[in-house]
């Protein structure tokens, strides 16, 4: 599982002497190379007929190519799994707040918080984690902690707003979910969003009119 490039020269005369020059060497040895270059997951696989044998000393510019490539998959590859790891290792976070939300609410929201701010995320990378929780997880507490952080960190954001509004829904929040989604839909309007988001944010707040109100 590592990026390769693979060049294969395909220059071919008919009477050559040098039996890797003749055109069924050639042919055999592009499907070779080919195999070759599937056992990896990544790159590309360039021919030339351009060059014979020597590829680097005919064509030094597609060596040059190839090593560049190879080091930014690499790079690439790299980002991605430090990424995938911070992501891990936050959800584990999450979830061990998760457990303290019963006996140590406050704790459990300072470690949240904390977290989430180590992390550096993103609105919409805290939003789909918090709506991972939230529906996938049904931890509809837990959710409205990441939300709420999200929606008081990017406060200009109407997308995390109405999302923090869902989770206070789902907790059973009616008044504070019916805020969020009127703040949502305030900057719905002033961000320029279509009507089809701006439907979907008064379809929200629609909803804490038809739910039955707390005692």
């Amino acid at each position: 599982d590592v990026p390769a490039v693979v060049l294969s020269s395909v220059r071919a005369r008919e009477n050559s002497d040098f039996f890797k020059e003749t055109p069924l060497a050639v042919k055999l040895k592009r499907e070779r190379h080919q195999a070759f270059f599937t056992q990896f997951g990544t790159g590309a696989h360039r021919v030339t007929v351009n060059s014979g044998h020597h590829i680097q000393l005919h064509e030094p510019e597609l060596v040059i190519s190839a090593i560049d490539q190879v080091i930014q998959d690499a790079t690439h590859a790299a980002q991605r799994r430090a990424k995938e790891l911070a992501r891990q290792a936050l959800l584990q976070q999450l979830t061990q707040a998760g457990t303290m939300l019963a006996n140590q609410p406050a704790s459990a929201n300072e470690m949240v918080a904390s977290a989430l701010r180590q992390s550096q995320s993103g609105e919409m990378e805290i939003n789909m984690i918090g709506f991972d929780v939230l529906t996938k997880a049904k931890q509809a507490q837990l959710a409205s902690l990441i939300l709420q952080y999200n929606a008081n960190t990017f406060a200009q954001s109407d997308n995390a707003a109405d999302s923090y509004g869902e989770a206070l829904l789902a907790t059973g929040q009616l008044q504070a979910a019916r805020q969020q989604f009127q703040r949502a839909l305030a900057l719905g309007q002033s961000n320029g969003r279509d009507e089809r988001t701006l439907r979907l944010y008064r379809d929200n707040l629609n909803k804490t009119d038809s739910l039955p109100k707390q005692p």
